[in-house]
């Protein structure tokens, strides 16, 4: 079982010497960061999902993204780590979501006339029925917004995807609402609708330990040959999801035990290295 620390040590090096993307297309958040944002006001049994509740926990996780324009980038990655299992989440174009939604909403001045500030409750006034009908409408771009759930371990049922989604989709939301204008923070949230999500098939592991291996054999995978998220890819979501991560995606076991060899053979080269400069 890999723990916080390989985990992130490995997707730093991926980042610098595996990755296809770059710094402006993609951002890895550390394996902590979900956990903040699943626990954000756990102890207060008043909270709900209010525009009050969003500002806080942007107050209080800002600082782990400073700097950053998250809804500017085409990939998020978010390692998931709770009940001793390892999954992740790819969020994919969060920004075409908000650049079809605006439109839609008379986007000049963000006034739709929504009084409601509790989005759990609230009905999607933004998104028409599907993803391929608005890129219609977005011109040339056919780049969609999703939310993909990546599990080795699904037979354990330990990660529920819809509750994970839930989560991103409030901290992404409180991301925009504190990076726009008053008049357009009712216009636009994260949903089911806006932000569409999936679980789809992956490698599964054979046992209750390997998880954190798959988890990153797969990201390496993903990061280095980047998935184009389009029409295509949300038709395969609905038709064949057995597919969407198939080929170049797919690997056994005898990929994983050699990741672990791999990341050894790594942590020993860099354990020489500082020996050397000491």
């Amino acid at each position: 079982y890999l723990n916080d620390s390989l985990v992130n040590f490995y997707l730093r090096f991926l980042q610098r010497g595996r990755c296809a993307l770059t710094a402006n297309e993609v951002f890895v958040f550390p394996t902590y960061f979900y956990t903040r944002v699943s626990q954000f006001g756990l102890n207060n049994a008043t909270n709900s999902n209010t525009r009050a509740y969003r500002r806080k926990m942007w107050s209080d996780l800002k600082g782990w993204t400073k700097g950053v324009d998250l809804l500017q980038k085409k990939f998020l990655l978010l390692p998931v780590n709770f009940d001793l299992h390892w999954t992740f989440v790819l969020v994919c174009n969060p920004g075409r979501a908000i650049e079809w939604s605006l439109p839609l909403n008379n986007g000049s001045n963000c006034d739709d006339g929504m009084s409601s500030k509790d989005i759990s409750s609230a009905k999607s006034p933004i998104l028409p029925s599907t993803p391929t009908t608005l890129s219609k409408k977005a011109g040339n771009e056919v780049n969609v917004p999703c939310i993909i759930h990546f599990d080795s371990g699904k037979q354990f049922r330990l990660h529920r995807p819809q509750v994970i989604f839930a989560h991103i989709r409030k901290y992404l939301t409180a991301c925009y609402e504190a990076t726009t204008k008053e008049s357009c923070k009712d216009s636009f949230y994260f949903n089911s609708k806006t932000l569409p999500g999936v679980s789809p098939p992956v490698p599964v592991q054979p046992n209750t330990k390997d998880c954190g291996v798959y988890m990153l054999e797969l990201i390496e995978r993903i990061l280095s040959d980047p998935p184009i998220v389009d029409e295509t890819f949300v038709e395969t979501r609905r038709k064949q999801p057995k597919s969407m991560f198939s080929g170049k995606y797919w690997f056994d076991r005898r990929a994983t035990d050699q990741k672990r060899v791999d990341m050894m053979r790594l942590i020993r080269s860099m354990e020489r290295q500082i020996e050397t400069v000491d």
